[in-house]
């Protein structure tokens, strides 16, 4: 368990690992055994919900068809096996084809030996199927080690299948030019908010999410480029014309995103809120001001 306060705050707040991610955040309350409840309750739903997320990875895995993995299995041998295409010859033998000359022409039919149904999935693959399998090709004369080369390939792609796990279709990850393009978009919205009456319509919460995007621009330049001067350079040229404070805070801004201010929503300001976290508040800070921007 792991419950600090902060020195603005006097609510507690919580941070723990779990699963390679950190969970960061505010418990909303002052009272410390309210906030170890809290946090056992988050800890327990995290759990639950990976749980039942391996639970459905395993399902959606048993269910995968066997020849569709077989598919993606050549594609990877494609790239990287020696004997492409001797395994594309075996997978048509696993499920019963061959090709064959029709009219001049070489196509893909059904050879009329034992082949696993094309529905076959990967919860179908049982030491009973295999033993099936294994009678089959030794009925139609095929030599131990032959046998035993595509019991291995069946093997080989129960493994496979196994891999294609966790590629269900999901957002991509955005990259680092488009981190810089939508920093310097955001950039301008706030320059923009300045010294326009309709840039003072836009929320708090917005003009958090505008910094956000700047800082993670910011980071990008800043991980390829060591030196002070080389980054200011890049700065410069990127449009990010700040002083090097209000850089910095958005940079931290935007790393410490999760965690930041959910109990003081009225401030949006990265300096400012960079300010409050490092240190306590003084008595002529007043960060309510800036709800009505600037």
């Amino acid at each position: 368990m792991s419950l600090y306060t902060r020195p603005y705050s006097a609510l507690w707040y919580y941070e723990f690992r779990m699963g390679g991610k950190r969970y960061r955040g505010s418990t909303k309350t002052s009272d410390k055994a309210r906030a170890a409840a809290f946090e056992v309750a988050l800890r327990t739903s995290v759990e639950q919900a990976a749980a039942q997320s391996r639970t459905n990875a395993a399902a959606v895995l048993q269910a995968r068809r066997l020849d569709e993995v077989a598919q993606s299995w050549l594609a990877y041998s494609a790239t990287a096996l020696q004997d492409h295409k001797g395994n594309v010859s075996r997978v048509r033998k696993l499920f019963g084809r061959e090709m064959r000359l029709m009219d001049q022409t070489w196509e893909e039919v059904d050879s009329g030996r034992f082949g696993l149904p094309p529905n076959t999935c990967i919860r179908d693959v049982t030491p009973e199927l295999l033993g099936r399998l294994h009678e089959a090709r030794a009925r139609e004369g095929f030599s131990a080690g032959t046998i035993d080369r595509e019991l291995s390939l069946v093997r080989s792609l129960v493994e496979h299948a196994g891999t294609l796990r966790d590629k269900a279709p999901e957002s991509q990850p955005i990259s680092p030019l488009e981190k810089v393009i939508k920093g310097r978009r955001a950039w301008k919205k706030i320059t923009e908010r300045r010294h326009s009456a309709l840039g003072r319509k836009t929320t708090l919460a917005e003009q958090r999410q505008l910094w956000r995007a700047v800082g993670d621009a910011l980071q990008v330049g800043r991980a390829t480029r060591a030196a002070d001067s080389d980054f200011r350079k890049w700065c410069k040229l990127a449009g990010f014309t700040m002083d090097s404070s209000t850089r910095a805070a958005a940079m931290w801004l935007a790393e410490n995103w999760e965690a930041v201010g959910e109990d003081v929503p009225h401030v949006w300001s990265p300096v400012t809120l960079h300010l409050m976290y490092q240190s306590p508040p003084s008595s002529n800070c007043a960060p309510r001001h800036e709800c009505r921007g600037e």
